[in-house]
């Protein structure tokens, strides 16, 4: 099991509350950090988290215990103004590490994203595993037709030229 995702499966009636009170519809609908873009008539989203409050702090300067849920990474949320009706699409391929605060650019039928912080799961031995979180520079393009991944190989120097490359065609077409 995927330790990352919602519990909620879109796809089934069957739900599990997650910890913290978080409804099984909030565990795939409510989000922060993603990314979203217009595709047809669709509002379309990918990754982000959704917050979950697991304990109130018990006494005067105490912190509380919370995490955040990265969302089920090759699963994409869908909007349609004119229905006003939610809906999912499942993606294959190279899906990417689960991702939050990344940046994407749609270019035809592909979305690009890059970077964000991504987490990964180390085994800690036994049944445990560790969640790590660090950086990406991950370039990864979307086929929204066919809804498979491709993780990309750009060559040269990806800290200048290809934010450069990103800012020029989000100022370029979105304006």
């Amino acid at each position: 099991m995927r330790r990352w995702g919602a519990i909620f499966d879109p796809a089934s009636d069957e739900a599990v509350k997650a910890p913290g009170g978080v409804s099984p519809r909030d565990q795939v609908y409510r989000r922060a950090g993603h990314v979203s873009w217009a595709y047809q008539h669709l509002i379309v989203s990918w990754g982000g988290v959704v917050e979950h409050i697991y304990n109130k702090p018990k006494g005067p300067n105490r912190t509380p215990t919370c995490g955040n849920s990265f969302h089920d990474p090759s699963l994409l949320v869908t909007y349609d103004p004119s229905t006003s009706e939610w809906g999912h699409i499942s993606t294959s391929g190279d899906v990417p590490a689960p991702t939050v605060s990344a940046v994407s650019v749609p270019a035809h039928d592909l979305l690009y994203v890059f970077g964000g912080m991504i987490q990964t799961e180390e085994d800690a031995g036994g049944e445990y595993i560790n969640l790590i979180y660090s950086s990406s520079n991950n370039l990864c393009a979307l086929d929204i037709e066919n809804r498979r991944w491709k993780k990309l190989q750009p060559a040269g120097d990806l800290s200048t030229n290809l934010i450069k490359c990103l800012t020029l065609r989000f100022i370029t077409f979105d304006l």
